[in-house]
Formats: structure tokens, sequence, C-alpha cells
């Protein structure tokens, strides 16, 4: 089969970029055996979700690296393209070849021009103007953690008296997108356009391909964005320039005020008083600590533990720089403390107690592992005799 011709390629190009899914580019990578051509890319499924100006680009790339593959890809995409699209048949050149040419059409005369009169186009969008042009607050997170972002809602709503339709929530009722809407396209806009933008950052928020793409949306556009983890491990899942964002742990009342403050300041509304809303707050700890946090902190660990193995080594370096066999105790001595942080919560102390014990160890020896301990137990026993004066 002789090489294929760049004009084959863009004429696919434009066919896939009209009818493509993001499900059909993974079919055709699964296909071709191209997954890594596909999933690789550092734009193709990005700029498809969001519609950016290089998707085009992005997909001529990925389909010419997929023919440079095997030249009968490119056939076996034509072929896929007509069985799940059949009303959109190529047509073939020999079916034109030798049919005589029709004499070009008669020019009309120019049409008189009226008064534009517009009746359907402002039906046509109407839902978006409304949504959008009001909406205050978007709530970036998983399915999974719906509760969670119900719980925020409450919270938010009675804090500053707000209307449900200044809110998108996709997963909670009330708050869902419209009836009709184009998915990808109202979330792209309404990413962009929010006055501020929430992340429940959880280990099932960090699979989610949607979230991710919000979460790097929202980033370029250096708009008012507020991360939220539900735990002292969420801020591990943080990697990249979001790492260099300060988030806010909602399972802390006083961190929850401080949620609270900073969307007043960047919402530029005066919330109500804290008696308004001080019950939502302590909801939402309490869901998180007796009931989300054991068991979102037990994924976070599975997903940080190679991280957390990596940091250690890095810290037991900068300690011992010359002397491998110190380093080597530090690494081993580290690893039982990293370990020993992750056992349970002693059941003579409050869930609030422990939590701001374990946030306070944490961010007084962020890379000391057995100084985090030490400051958890000191802690620990200084409470008890408290109680029992």
């Amino acid at each position: 089969m002789t090489k294929v011709s760049g004009k084959e390629i863009v004429a696919l190009k434009n066919r896939v970029c009209s009818l493509f899914t993001h499900d059909d580019w993974l079919d055709i990578a699964y296909i071709t055996g191209s997954e890594e051509l596909v999933k690789g890319h550092y734009r193709l499924l990005q700029s498809l979700h969001f519609r950016d100006d290089d998707y085009e680009r992005s997909a001529l790339e990925v389909l010419k690296s997929i023919a440079d593959q095997d030249k009968n890809n490119i056939q076996e995409i034509r072929d896929f393209i007509e069985s799940k699209y059949p009303d959109n048949i190529e047509l073939k050149s020999p079916l034109t070849t030798g049919l005589p040419k029709l004499p070009p059409a008669p020019q009309l005369p120019n049409p008189p021009t009226y008064p534009k009169i517009s009746l359907m186009s402002p039906a046509k969008n109407q839902f978006e103007v409304s949504q959008q042009k009001d909406m205050d607050i978007f709530i970036s997170h998983s399915s999974q953690d719906a509760n969670v972002a119900k719980l925020l809602i409450d919270l938010i709503r009675a804090a500053f008296n707000m209307s449900a339709r200044r809110i998108r929530c996709t997963s909670v009722d009330g708050y869902r997108l419209p009836a009709g809407a184009s998915t990808d396209e109202q979330l792209k806009k309404e990413v962009h356009d929010a006055k501020v933008m929430v992340a429940l950052i959880s280990a099932s928020s960090m699979d989610s391909t949607y979230v991710l793409f919000e979460l790097g949306a929202r980033w370029a556009t250096s708009l008012p964005f507020v991360p939220l983890v539900t735990n002292n491990l969420g801020t591990q899942l943080l990697k990249g320039p979001l790492g260099g964002i300060n988030a806010l742990n909602i399972s802390s009342t006083a961190q929850v005020h401080q949620l609270i403050s900073d969307l007043s300041s960047f919402l530029k509304l005066e919330s109500e008083s804290p008696a308004v809303y001080q019950d939502k707050i302590e909801v939402l700890v309490e869901t998180l600590l007796n009931g989300v946090l054991p068991i979102e902190a037990e994924k976070i660990r599975s997903v940080s533990s190679v991280s957390d193995i990596d940091s250690i080594k890095s810290y037991c370096e900068s300690q011992w720089p010359e002397d491998f066999s110190m380093r080597i105790h530090c690494v081993k001595v580290q690893k039982e403390a990293a370990a020993n942080m992750k056992e349970p919560k002693p059941s003579d102390i409050p869930n609030t107690v422990f939590q701001n014990i374990i946030d306070k160890a944490v961010r007084e020896w962020p890379d000391d592992y057995t100084m985090q301990v030490h400051s958890r137990d000191e802690q620990i026993a200084a409470y008890r005799e408290l109680q029992s004066m």
C-alpha cells in the first residue's frame, strides 16, 4: 500500500473532528493499537472536551502518527466511521469520475434586505444566558462525593442567603445543568465564567477526567479557585501546579470559617452572622470526621504510599547527604513513623480533637514523620491529663 497522502489525512481529520466523541477516540485507539498515541497526547482529549481552538491540530497530529504506525489504520478508521455513522458516509472520487459538468447556476439578483427580527434566536440559548451571567460558584467534584457537595451547598446558601441558580453542582438535584444543554460546552463556559470555583479534592475526584479538565481549565485563567480537602492527607493528592495552591481542610471547623470569609471577599458579599450557619458547619465537619474521612483517608493512603516513600528518601538524603548508613537508618525509622501516623484514632479522643492534633503535627513537621508521631502523642497525653483534672 502506498504512503497515505497529506490530503487523505486532512480529509479524515475533518470528518473525525465533526463526528468523534471521547469514547470514539478510545475505540479507535483500541482498534488500531494506538492507545499510547491517543491517551498520551498532551492536548487531544482535553481540547476535545472543551472544544478548544487547537483540537483540529491535535487530531491531525494523532491521525498522522496512527497512519505512520500502520498505513492500514486509516482504512480501519474509515470503516469505523461508516459503521457507526452511516448517514455520514464519505463520497469516493470514482462516483464523480466521468460525469458531465453541470452548467453554472444562474445568478439571482441580490435579495432585498429587511430589518432583522429575531423570534427564535433568544430562546435558542436562553437557558445558557440566564444560567451563566449570574453564576457565582461552580463546584467541581466527583459524583461519588455528591453527599459532601450537598452539605457544602447548604452551608454556602445559609451563609450568604444565596439563590440556588447562582450555584452549579452537576451531581446535586436543583443545581444540575439545564435540560437540553450541551454538557461539554456548558461546563467549559461555566468553569470560566463563574466568579469562584470550589473544588472538592478526593481520591475519587482525582480519578475523574472531567474534574481534572475543570481544574486545569480554571487554573489557567488565574481566576479565584479554592481547593477543598476532607482531611490533612488530602493535600498529597494535589500535584504539579495545583500543589502550589493553598487548600482548605473542611473537616476543620476553623478552616470552614476561613472558607466563608474567603468566599465573602471573592464574591464581594457580606455573610450572615456565624450563628445563622454554625449548625451547617457542624453537620459538614461531623459527617466528614465520622463517615467520609476514614474511608477517604484509606483511599488517599493507597494512592500516596509511593509518594510517601519518595518524600522520606528525599528528606533523609537532605539530613544525611554524605552518610549512607545513617540515611538507611533514617528511612527505616521514618517509614515506621509514617505507618504509625496512619493508625486509627484512640477511642477516648473526640474526632474533632484528634483531627486538630493531627493537623498541628503535620503543619509543624511536614517532612519529619518521627516528629509528627512525637507531637501527636504529646498532645494526646496532654489532653488526657486535662480531662482528668
